[in-house]
């Protein structure tokens, strides 16, 4: 079978993509268990939980405006950051040109990952094959073809991501280089009980400032009166320390910025680890 277009990758964002293919013979090919990328919401031990601390940082208000009304028509509801719900320490969020207001889903990022996934089952233009990773693509004039699991998907046209992890392109003319440095983001779900808790179900937090504590990221991924779930990135300075499953120093951290109160205690500690392909502009 030969497919329009294939994805490389079930990253939220390609899902997004992929939906406004409209009708075609469209492919995306995942190489993990579970969908969303970097935006993934569930994993081996965690299920419907934000585990990358996501927000949307658009170039504009302007361009924020349109990104909610898009979005909205598919029934996800995007809505801007409150100032009390947003605390950063350096400018770092507005990397890349963006200075329009932080979005964030009302409903939660599984919400709208789980949404996306429901509308392209729904319209079904678009197949899914998990645990396929792409090990190899070769390309000529009449078509593409890809490689995963000794099996050759072909297709028009693919679109691959700039963090897909394939180091080599193979065209008519030879090998296409495309570099890569492969970088572990280490993420904990926290999972806190705290009466006097007073940072809103929605916080988003940003520590940054150098020296950076244990966290550079910290956001509130669920929150149900006293019982907070939070995600938190764990910093370059501080991603080769051992794990602390108790919790007791990931409190601290919470405590000494006064995301959570004096009596906060932890009730869990689960990982999220997730593997990125960085490449520089150039």
């Amino acid at each position: 079978m030969t497919y329009d277009k294939i994805c490389v990758g079930g990253s939220l964002a390609m899902l997004v993509y992929a939906h406004s293919l409209g009708q075609g013979n469209h492919l995306i090919l995942e190489g993990q268990k579970y969908m969303g990328g970097a935006w993934a919401s569930s994993n081996a031990t965690v299920r419907s939980v934000d585990l990358g601390c996501p927000i949307i940082v658009p170039p504009t208000d302007e361009d924020g405006q349109r990104i909610v009304e898009y979005f909205g028509a598919l029934g996800i509801r995007l809505i801007p950051v409150s100032p009390n719900s947003f605390y950063y320490d350096s400018d770092s969020w507005k990397s890349y040109g963006k200075g329009g207001t932080p979005l964030i889903c009302a409903r939660g990022w599984p919400y709208f990952l789980d949404r996306m996934l429901e509308l392209i089952q729904q319209e079904g233009y678009v197949a899914i094959k998990k645990e396929h990773k792409i090990t190899e693509i070769s390309f000529s004039k009449s078509t593409t073809s890809l490689y995963s699991h000794n099996q050759r998907y072909r297709c028009s046209q693919a679109i691959v991501p700039s963090y897909a992890q394939l180091a080599t392109i193979t065209s008519p003319d030879g090998l296409l280089e495309n570099p890569f440095n492969l970088v572990t983001n280490k993420h904990l779900v926290l999972e806190i009980e705290d009466k006097d808790i007073s940072v809103p179900s929605c916080f988003q937090g940003f520590y940054e400032k150098s020296p950076t504590g244990i966290f550079d990221r910290v956001s509130v991924s669920n929150a149900c009166g006293a019982y907070y779930i939070f995600t938190a990135r764990i910093s370059k300075s501080h991603k080769e320390e051992p794990l602390d499953l108790s919790g007791e120093r990931y409190v601290e951290f919470l405590k000494s910025k006064n995301i959570v109160s004096a009596n906060a205690e932890c009730a869990n500690v689960e990982t999220a680890f997730y593997k990125c392909a960085y490449r520089t502009p150039e």
